[in-house]
């Protein structure tokens, strides 16, 4: 009688510690965009990225530490790649009958210290004038203090640069079709 106790005793230790065996998953990234967009006049604008930026991934760079050293957070991702993100905020400015084009070179949460960061976005824009093949470009540094020092923060910070992006675009089309 004694040997059934001790082998359902067994056998439940024995599947207990069989849980541990077996890793549990990791969790799944949060996924994020830059917010709703804005219904938009239709604006046909290209936005292109160097390799580097054709993925999904949020980077972050620590200037205090290793500053040449690219680092992405593992539990948060873009839906999509920046500039796909970026060309659909676009796409509400006024592009005043130009071709406009932008190239997004850098796009990134930069740690001045462990406490605190912001992102940083440059974009080289280009358009060519209407009934001309005059283009007319000019390169832009944009950057957002994030509100904490974390990947929230940065999807924060990145979402309030993309605003500031569509602004910044729109004033320059505006700007280059008066002149």
């Amino acid at each position: 009688m004694t040997s059934r106790p001790v082998l359902v005793a067994g056998l439940l230790g024995f599947l207990l510690g069989a849980c541990s065996l077996f890793p549990e998953r990791p969790p799944r990234p949060a996924v994020h965009d830059f917010g709703p967009s804005p219904p938009g006049q239709g604006a046909a604008v290209t936005v292109d990225a160097p390799e580097w930026l054709q993925d999904d991934r949020i980077r972050y760079r620590l200037l205090y530490d290793d500053p040449t050293q690219v680092r992405y957070y593992t539990l948060d991702r873009w839906v999509a790649p920046p500039a796909l993100l970026l060309a659909r905020r676009l796409e509400s400015i006024d592009s005043h009958g130009m071709r406009p084009h932008v190239q997004l070179l850098e796009f990134e949460q930069v740690f001045e210290s462990a406490a605190r960061a912001h992102a940083l976005a440059v974009l080289r824009v280009s358009a060519t004038l209407p009934g001309s093949r005059e283009v007319r470009s000019e390169t832009v540094v944009l950057e957002q203090p994030t509100p904490t020092p974390d990947a929230a923060g940065a999807v924060s910070a990145c979402a309030a640069l993309a605003e500031q992006a569509v602004r910044r675009v729109g004033a320059l089309l505006a700007d280059w079709a008066e002149r």
